[in-house]
């Protein structure tokens, strides 16, 4: 009956969720895959048992999992994003869906875990449960199933607490959601004063709670042993767990105690909070999968001139150099093509040299601008090399400016177009223009 009851919600629609598969079933509920029939997003169901929904107790206690889980927002807890009831009277509960296998599935596949994998999933599980008991939260039903491993986004383990059905919810007047005096939870990972129905049960119950699935991680094999319940609590309560180092000699034996001081049955005397277990655990968690480092910053000329906006700048700069320089030479040649030439040639006019080609407006009883002379004077000026200095390595620093920008107007002189001479004097005569400032000087 239970089974077909189960398996006829595959199918159907429950308000806003299409039921797709069963995913598993427990003693108290089903877990289905369902999809968001306006979202489409992927989401789990929870819905308690059909023949255990007419049971006030246990509806309170699903009820109060959705309370409980509701509260909480942290990546270690499981999300519950709604909650409602079904048209069969089946209360159910919305969660995040999730990739992956629980601790139970994992032991079974593989056996017992690498000690860094181990002290990873169960300080994931201490940051969980630390924020649930932030919130007055206990769990009080730890065990391998309820701590559920998906992958995060750099593929390493990300652990999940599910199931807070019988947590211990401390309300606004002070009360508890879960009455005391009452055995919860799964016997082989109570504490002992949980298996003796105390009601003081604090977050100490959940660190020796993860001290148990610490052990059978470690080992496969369960701290507390027993065919039946009773067998079990007896165990806890008079018997010490066996010795893990006999079952696997290989563990740090900070490790071993770590997991004794976490299974100690008094509570006064047991570590204090999932916080304390979580940095005892510490140095025992290894970085399995390193992240690679950021690229370095460039630092070399040419990777500063390759960045966005730099090479541009500095390349207008000196093209803006290069012709205020070439402008000022190539006036200082004009003035001196258009007066007679006093070094060498005797009365002779640099204007008779060759024939002229006027090119622009000139001053007031100016011959015209010869171009090709001018440009003759050019050529022979970019052929002389020019002299190394007496210091090469103080060289860029200490070289006359003249000198950096005669070499940019040499550089530049091809391609520069004719310009107009300078204005004249009142006398008439043309401004003398210092060659030596531009480099014209020889």
């Amino acid at each position: 009956m239970e089974a077909r009851d189960v398996s006829s919600r595959v199918g159907s629609v429950v308000d806003k969720y299409a039921i797709v598969r069963l995913l598993g079933k427990g003693g108290m509920g089903a877990v289905y895959e369902a999809r968001h029939v306006a979202l489409m997003r992927r989401v789990a169901v929870k819905f308690l048992l059909p023949e255990l929904a007419r049971n006030r107790e246990l509806r309170h206690r699903f009820e109060n999992e959705a309370k409980a889980a509701g509260r909480l927002e942290h990546q270690n807890v499981t999300a519950m994003t709604d909650f409602g009831v079904a048209p069969d009277g089946s209360p159910y509960l919305v969660m995040e869906f999730l990739h992956g296998e629980d601790c139970s599935k994992l032991i079974r596949r593989q056996g017992p875990l690498p000690v860094a994998r181990v002290a990873d999933i169960v300080t994931q599980a201490c940051r969980g449960l630390s924020a649930a008991h932030r919130a007055q939260i206990i769990h009080r039903d730890l065990k391998p199933e309820n701590l559920f491993l998906t992958r995060a986004g750099d593929g390493r383990d990300l652990v999940k607490v599910l199931d807070f059905g019988i947590a211990k919810l401390r309300l606004a007047d002070g009360s508890f959601t879960t009455g005391t005096g009452a055995i919860f939870g799964t016997a082989h990972y109570m504490s002992p004063e949980q298996a003796r129905g105390s009601s003081d049960v604090d977050g100490r119950t959940d660190v020796w709670a993860l001290g148990a699935v610490l052990y059978e991680l470690l080992s496969a094999r369960k701290a507390f042993q027993g065919d039946q319940f009773l067998a079990v609590i007896d165990h806890i309560l008079n018997r010490p767990p066996d010795a893990l180092e006999t079952l696997r000699p290989d563990l740090p034996p900070a490790l071993v105690d770590l997991v004794g001081r976490a299974l100690t049955k008094s509570a006064a005397e047991r570590l204090a909070s999932v916080e304390a277990l979580a940095e005892k655990l510490a140095p025992f968690v290894a970085d399995r999968h390193p992240v690679p480092a950021a690229p370095l910053t460039p630092t070399t000329r040419e990777d500063i001139a390759a960045r966005p906006g730099r090479r541009p700048v500095r390349v207008a700069r000196f093209v803006a150099i290069g012709l205020a320089a070439a402008t000022g030479l190539l006036a200082a040649h004009h003035l001196r093509a258009a007066r007679p030439a006093e070094r060498g040639n005797s009365g002779a006019s640099a204007t008779t040299a060759r024939p002229s080609i006027a090119a622009g407006p000139s001053a007031p009883g100016a011959p015209p601008v010869d171009v090709a002379a001018t440009s003759a004077v050019f050529e022979q000026r970019a052929n002389i090399a020019p002299q190394p200095p007496s210091d090469p390595e103080r060289a860029p620093r200490t070289a006359p400016k003249a000198v950096k920008k005669a070499a940019i107007a040499r550089a530049a002189s091809p391609l520069l177009p004719t310009t107009r001479p300078p204005a004249a004097q009142p006398s008439g005569r043309p401004v003398k223009i210092d060659e030596d400032l531009y480099g014209g000087g020889h």
